[in-house]
């Protein structure tokens, strides 16, 4: 298992909390109760942040796919994922990452 991150890790902190709600309020321009309400879903476990921030490719493709069916974009056919990312990046920094 990939070491934590540790930004993912600060913000799971339960001490942090209220900086982390500021940090989400001033640079997203969110409310306190959407900063509060998007603070949760990403500590929840299996619903937020990933704890390595490892990126659920699965799910992106699903998400894709039930875009493609439901709201007919793309003409029906999802399209390749890496068409909307790149993940070099994160694979790159994640090799050099301590454990």
């Amino acid at each position: 298992m990939p070491p934590t991150s540790k930004g993912a890790g600060w913000l799971r902190t339960p001490s942090q909390r209220e900086l982390v709600l500021r940090v989400l309020q001033r640079e997203l321009k969110l409310t306190q109760r959407i900063a509060e309400l998007t603070y949760t879903e990403l500590t929840t476990a299996g619903s937020g942040l990933a704890k390595d921030c490892s990126f659920d490719m699965k799910g992106f493709r699903n998400v894709l796919a039930l875009r493609a069916e439901i709201e007919g974009q793309w003409g029906g056919k999802a399209p390749a994922p890496d068409k909307y990312l790149d993940l070099s990046f994160f694979e790159r920094a994640r090799s050099h990452a301590r454990p």
